[in-house]
């Protein structure tokens, strides 16, 4: 099938049904006139029929995610359903699966930050594990102080029962405030929040593991991050990936104008911002209730195993069931 001759015999029809959708959205469905809704109606089943062959015949990812959009869009207008405020909507984006399915999709941006992420880790590691001099003019003397006293205690930090949940909460908040950044960095810079995430990598994890296995309590530090490490940053590569995604978009724009390409991407981007804090939370309440927790350290690694294998049963499962484009699913596919 010619791409182009299939946009341009039907785009008449998605401009006049993008339209009806933007007054039922601005002065809702019932300002429009009898006549108009069902014009919307017949737009819409006719958009999600050109949806299903785009997808068959395997149009660009362009052209199937704005008829997905489209399709999205008239769908609740539709069907009218009633509202199910702000809590309900993002019930059904995470626990729905669109937040598995917008990850998916979007997956290739993840997947680049957080092998940078990896990358600089492993590089920081084997420099400064054999250079203590270096490690100790970069990080102070004090890390390695604290390494041998883990290796005394038999713990990263030693955190009282009843400062925990404040000590949880806390790690929340400056998880929740990376994020932010990570995600700013990458909207405004585009492909340099890549390499924020490798500036991340050595200097926030694989520095300190280097000085930690130089003084031979690598295991320590290791059995700290087992319960909360995975989910901490999965959602820390998820929200670098929008950033990244939403600054490249006006340079990548496909079809669409820039103006089209950064305000949609942004949406999306945003999703994934919040579903990333979300996950920041459990993250959080794990690093804050079982990380410090006196536990035989293969509970805890047990525990992160677990964490492991339900974000992937959820990453790859989740959201794939539904076949109808709606709103909540983000474009679910």
């Amino acid at each position: 099938m010619n791409e182009e001759r299939f946009v341009r015999d039907r785009v008449d029809h998605w401009t006049e049904l993008r339209a009806l959708i933007e007054r039922a959205q601005q002065a809702g469905l019932r300002s429009l006139a009898g006549a108009d809704v069902r014009r919307l109606g017949a737009l819409y089943r006719a958009a999600t029929a050109d949806l299903a062959t785009a997808r068959t015949v395997g149009l660009t990812p362009d052209t199937q995610a704005h008829l997905n959009r489209l399709c999205a869009a008239a769908h609740d207008l539709v069907y009218a359903r009633k509202s199910r405020g702000v809590t309900g909507r993002a019930r059904a984006f995470l626990i729905g699966g669109g937040f598995a399915a917008l990850v998916r999709r979007t997956a290739g941006y993840h997947f680049a930050s957080g092998l940078a992420f990896v990358l600089g880790a492993v590089a920081a590691f084997l420099v400064f594990r054999d250079d203590p001099a270096l490690a100790d003019r970069v990080f102070g003397p004090e890390l390695r102080r604290g390494a041998a006293r883990s290796l005394v205690t038999g713990s990263y930090l030693d955190i009282p029962g009843l400062v925990r949940p404040l000590f949880g909460w806390g790690i929340i908040a400056n998880n929740v405030n990376v994020i932010l950044i990570s995600f700013a960095i990458g909207t405004l810079l585009g492909g340099f929040g890549i390499l924020f995430m490798l500036y991340q990598g050595m200097f926030a994890i694989g520095g300190a593991l280097g000085v930690y296995a130089d003084v031979g309590a690598a295991h320590i530090i290791l059995t700290w991050a087992a319960a909360h490490g995975p989910l901490e940053l999965t959602a820390i590569f998820i929200a670098t990936g929008a950033g990244v995604r939403t600054g490249i978009a006006p340079l990548l724009p496909g079809r669409r104008s820039r103006a089209t390409a950064f305000a949609e991407t942004a949406r999306e981007s945003i999703a994934l911002l919040g579903g990333a804090a979300v996950m920041l939370v459990f993250a959080g309440l794990l690093e804050g209730f079982v990380s410090p927790a006196e536990i035989a350290p293969a509970a805890k690694w047990t525990v992160g195993a677990l964490t492991t294998v339900l974000m992937v049963w959820y990453f790859t499962s989740a959201g794939r069931r539904s076949t109808k484009p709606t709103t909540d699913s983000i474009q679910a596919e």
